[in-house]
């Protein structure tokens, strides 16, 4: 007997990175249609510590009676993805907790006055996901491109905060990609 090929341990969490719809990376507009090469790193900004990742597929099952070339009826059943989610949780704040807690209308910059709760609850864009195995060599990447919003709030009690994003992915996206490099 062998193992099933690509068996690994499984690592607690990832490192991502994150590129805003809109946003001009090397004279190239991003959105849905464009999204940032690899070369530099720096053409895609890093989270901070990722804690965990969930990945979460929603699926419809639709089944049906069919007749039979034979006779009578045969069930047959499809399985189709509706949607695609991945809920997360940093270690620190970013401005992206920021923006996405107070609804902010822009990007938070230094001293720069904004109304709360006058933008958008959500950012668009492209998310990268790399793991890596304990040699340090990357085993996974992963663009999607979605939406990103700030799950609940934030409770100032004393402890520290824990803030969780829910990245939404636009399905049928061309440029969406998995891959294993080794």
């Amino acid at each position: 007997m062998s193992y099933i090929a690509r068996t690994r341990k499984i690592l607690p969490n990832a490192f991502l990175f994150f590129v805003e719809a809109g946003s001009v990376v090397e004279t190239i507009t991003i959105d849905d249609l464009a999204k940032p090469d690899n070369s530099p790193t720096t053409n895609w900004p890093s989270r901070p510590c990722t804690l965990e990742i969930d990945v979460m597929r929603e699926i419809t099952k639709d089944s049906v009676l069919c007749p039979l070339e034979s006779g009578g009826w045969g069930k047959e059943s499809d399985d189709d993805l509706i949607g695609a989610k991945l809920m997360f949780t940093d270690k620190t704040y970013t401005e992206h907790f920021e923006r996405l807690l107070w609804v902010l209308p822009a990007a938070v910059a230094a001293n720069v006055a904004q109304i709360p709760f006058t933008g958008s609850p959500s950012i668009e864009g492209w998310l990268k996901i790399i793991e890596r195995n304990r040699d340090g060599a990357d085993i996974v990447y992963c663009d999607l491109y979605g939406t990103l919003t700030l799950v609940g709030g934030t409770k100032v009690d004393g402890k520290p905060t824990r803030p969780q994003f829910e990245f939404e992915v636009k399905l049928g996206v061309a440029l969406n990609s998995w891959m294993a490099p080794v």
